[in-house]
């Protein structure tokens, strides 16, 4: 059975916090399991990193109430795993994961590694400039229905 797509929007201009329009329409169940596979699949280069345990809470909390909005950083984590320069870890069961759950809560993924959200120093931080260039995008493929 095919999902419809989740629509987002911005809680405000100058932030980057995203609520969907359409709660209803995830697929909790599903996304769940999606985020126990980042957490719990491997990086390849070290066994025992885990996968942000802030970022985890804050998943969490949003599927317990899908109407709330998903903080900014949650999603800024989950994407340096697929938008980074370095292939290998891009390509690690963790990376190939992170994508899996970015394609399921969104629509338009960013390009490697140009896209990238977030600044390396600051992995958890929306650079403006790169989510202006994301967010159109994004807009324009989940209107697309």
């Amino acid at each position: 059975m095919k999902h419809k797509k989740l629509k987002w929007e911005r809680v405000q201009k100058d932030r980057f916090d995203l609520q969907l329009l359409n709660p209803e329409d995830a697929n909790v169940r599903q996304l769940r399991k999606l985020l126990r596979n980042v957490e719990i699949s491997s990086a390849n280069w070290r066994k025992n990193m885990r996968f942000n345990q802030r970022a985890s809470r804050a998943f969490r909390q949003w599927l317990d109430n899908p109407s709330l909005p998903l903080p900014a950083y949650a999603y800024a984590l989950l994407s340096n795993w697929f938008l980074t320069r370095l292939k290998f870890i891009r390509e690690s069961p963790r990376g190939q994961a992170a994508l899996k759950l970015w394609s399921a809560l969104f629509c338009e993924i960013p390009e490697i590694p140009e896209g990238r959200l977030t600044d390396p120093e600051l992995d958890y931080k929306i650079l403006p400039e790169k989510f202006e260039l994301w967010w159109p995008k994004q807009l324009r493929c989940q209107d697309d229905c």
